[in-house]
């Protein structure tokens, strides 16, 4: 079913079966919103017997029911006949589903038309896949008796709905009648009679254009069918959701298409081959008739995202793209088969990725070749190993590198893969990172993603990133860079780890990776799951610190200091920095993980501080400075914090280890500050007594190589 919105409704009584052009809704329930008034109610048993209101009547013959049952009449205020209608829309309820004889159903005429004249028989329909139901419409020629139109509905073959023997309808049918009049279109071929309002001979003529085109095209890829009887084409009403619909129930199928819709020529021609090809499909299903409308199946994902691919068949767009897909693009990473699970349809609808990969690569007749073996019975999965000429593993690998990089789709996005819920995500945002072991259960046919962010700057220009895949020799690894929309494939590994070089290149240009572990495992019955393991590994050390020439420690607490001149205690938020990062100070100097820096006259005092190597944290510090105050602090264990840039270049000039808010003082193990000032400046003399860390507090340890644009007031 071509909608607007995205629906398969599969007919229990007039199954449909299609799918979306925009986005997903829920279909209409008619009885909800069309319940109708009673008009007459009769109980007929096995003798038959005439339920009649006077404007509609129907007749059942002796014996068409096995036992007595109510039959009761609605008159209906809603109609999807907007032109045309001949009669009242009645609602039709008790008739029972495996009634044995012709029905006669009559309508007196109330209005007049200047078509041919039907009485269109609408049949409860189920949505399997939402579980809710519809209508839709099947056109029954009527003949007219003196101001009443006349049809006699035909018994349907009960026994093709039963499944080991058991109805599965309920036991009555809802029927909503009305008689319309409508013209006839021909097409071209005689192949399809298109039933429409006289107003719309035009489009009704686009459309069997069209359709024609459709019946050749698929014929073309060596599709197999004839028509002896003209394939009934109705143009109603179906309101906003839908654009067409394939109708398939046990009188016999037909196609409709919307009339709201119908000026539409792009979406009418791309949902006329849609459509049709459902048509064709079921031609291509030896399955009994309720396993064809009640039940998926394994291939009803393959229909589906056949119909989707061949839409490009029936547009003049070059990068044709169906909006179809629009939500489900990532659905062919979550397994051929597997994915199928919980969503068939939708599932369908992102697998036309795959439909399109292979006819490209392999000819449009592969897609026929398909369906000849899922006609035997076969699964998709058995049909694809059949029918493709090369081993799956080496076209499924290349299909998900393809699709990946947009070839296949355009709608495939960096951002949507990397933003998917079952995308493995890692950060590389300190020099401790350096190490991540990814857990993972493959299924069947499969690709798994996993993004990679290259946010540390403290990276040495030969630092490299390796990634072993390990779990099963069916799998293979996949490795692209990305940066923003634009993604590059950087190579496949097969065997062995996948080494990417020069990840610092990677970072300072923006790019990030995107890592692909593929499953080609192709065994019945395709949902298999395989346990896999990716490890990645950042070389070590991440960063040479030796080319680190200056250094500061920043201790900002609330310091409890005594005055002499007042003779007085005062708490105070206080701030005190030693360090040489000014242009022109000394530099101090590495002694394997230590710096050491003699701090500048007129200062004295020095710094010393400890790192580890691998994890950049500042293990102990301490730092003296000497001239009209005088400082002390020192501590241990503070983190590894962020990158120093410089504010004109806007490149890494160094790093910040901080610790900030109460913790601080977990991190410190003296403060010490005082003055001591001869007179007259005596009176501003004081020395600490205690110190606290509040919210505000922070330990703040820079290193920098570079300070060329640097001075005091930017520490």
């Amino acid at each position: 079913m071509k909608l607007l919105r995205s629906l398969l409704l599969l007919l229990v009584f007039a199954v449909l079966s299609g799918c979306d052009s925009d986005s997903t809704t829920d279909p209409v329930d008619d009885d909800d919103n069309n319940t109708g008034e009673v008009i007459v109610t009769g109980s007929v048993g096995a003798s038959g017997g005439v339920v009649t209101s006077g404007n509609v009547t129907i007749d059942i013959p002796a014996n068409a029911f096995s036992s007595s049952t109510q039959v009761t009449v609605y008159s209906l205020t809603e109609s999807p006949f907007t032109t045309g209608a001949l009669s009242g829309s009645y609602k039709i309820e008790g008739v029972p589903s495996d009634y044995s004889k012709p029905i006669k159903l009559v309508l007196r005429k109330t209005g007049t038309g200047t078509g041919a004249q039907f009485i269109a028989v609408g049949s409860e329909t189920f949505a399997k896949s939402l579980n809710t139901t519809s209508t839709a419409y099947k056109m029954f020629p009527a003949r007219d008796s003196s101001d009443y139109l006349v049809v006699d509905l035909p018994i349907r073959d009960v026994n093709l709905a039963k499944l080991n023997g058991n109805n599965i309808f309920s036991a009555n049918l809802t029927l909503q009648v009305e008689a319309v009049s409508a013209s006839q279109t021909n097409s071209t071929s005689a192949h399809f009679k298109i039933l429409h309002p006289s107003s719309m001979a035009s489009q009704a003529a686009t459309l069997a254009g069209y359709l024609e085109e459709a019946y050749s095209k698929y014929k073309t890829m060596g599709f197999v069918y004839d028509v002896t009887t003209p394939i009934e084409v109705n143009i109603l009403d179906l309101g906003s959701e839908y654009y067409g619909k394939y109708s398939y129930n046990l009188w016999s199928d037909w196609l409709e298409f919307n009339s709201q819709k119908i000026n539409d020529n792009a979406e009418l021609r791309t949902t006329a081959g849609h459509e049709f090809f459902y048509w064709v499909q079921i031609r291509y299903d030896d399955r009994m008739w309720a396993s064809k409308v009640l039940s998926s199946g394994d291939r009803y994902w393959f229909e589906e995202a056949s119909a989707v691919w061949a839409e490009a068949k029936f547009s003049s767009s070059t990068n044709y793209c169906s909006d179809t897909r629009s939500s489900f693009e990532m659905q062919p990473f979550y397994g051929v088969q597997a994915g199928a699970a919980s969503d068939p349809q939708g599932h369908g609808y992102g697998m036309s990725g795959l439909v399109k990969y292979l006819a490209a690569n392999y000819g449009d007749s592969i897609v026929k070749n398909i369906f000849d073996k899922l006609k035997l019975g076969l699964k998709p999965g058995d049909a694809l190993q059949i029918c493709v000429q090369d081993p799956v593993s080496e076209w499924l690998p290349d299909f998900f590198v393809d699709y990946a990089k947009g070839e296949v789709y355009s709608d495939i996005s960096t951002a949507r893969m990397i933003s998917d819920t079952r995308t493995s995500r890692w950060e590389i945002n300190y020099t401790s990172d350096t190490l991540k072991t990814f857990t993972f259960s493959s299924p069947d046919l499969s690709a798994k993603l996993f993004d990679i962010k290259i946010n540390c700057d403290l990276l040495q220009e030969t630092t490299q990133m390796t990634l072993a895949l390990s779990g099963a020799d069916y799998l293979s690894l996949h490795i692209f860079s990305y940066k923003g929309s634009e993604i590059i494939y950087l190579g496949t590994v097969a065997d062995g780890p996948a080494v990417v070089s020069q990840i610092k290149a990677f970072k300072d240009s923006g790019y990030h990776i995107l890592a692909m572990a593929v499953n080609s495992q192709i065994m019945t019955p395709y949902t298999n799951t395989t346990n896999a393991t990716l490890q990645i590994t950042v070389d070590e050390p991440t960063f040479d610190f030796t080319i680190c020439k200056w250094a500061y420690v920043n201790v900002y607490v609330n310091l409890n200091t005594y005055h002499t001149y007042g003779d007085e205690t005062m708490w105070n938020m206080q701030t005190i920095v030693i360090g040489n990062a000014t242009p022109g100070a000394a530099e101090g100097t590495w002694n394997g993980n230590t710096f050491t820096a003699d701090l500048p006259g007129p200062l004295s005092g020095s710094i010393s501080i400890t790192i580890d190597p691998i994890t950049a944290e500042v293990l102990s510090f301490s730092a003296t400075s000497s001239y009209t105050s005088v400082a002390s602090v020192a501590g241990h264990n503070v983190p590894f914090g962020y990158p120093i840039y410089d504010g004109t270049t806007y490149e890494a000039v160094g790093f910040v280890n901080e610790v900030t808010g109460t913790n601080t003082c977990n991190s410190l193990t003296t403060v010490d500050y005082s003055l001591n000032s001869p007179p007259p400046n005596d009176m501003l003399n004081f020395s600490t007594l205690g110190y606290e860390c509040t919210t505000d507090a922070h330990v703040t340890i820079g290193f920098l190589w570079d300070i060329s644009n640097w001075s005091d007031n930017k520490l």
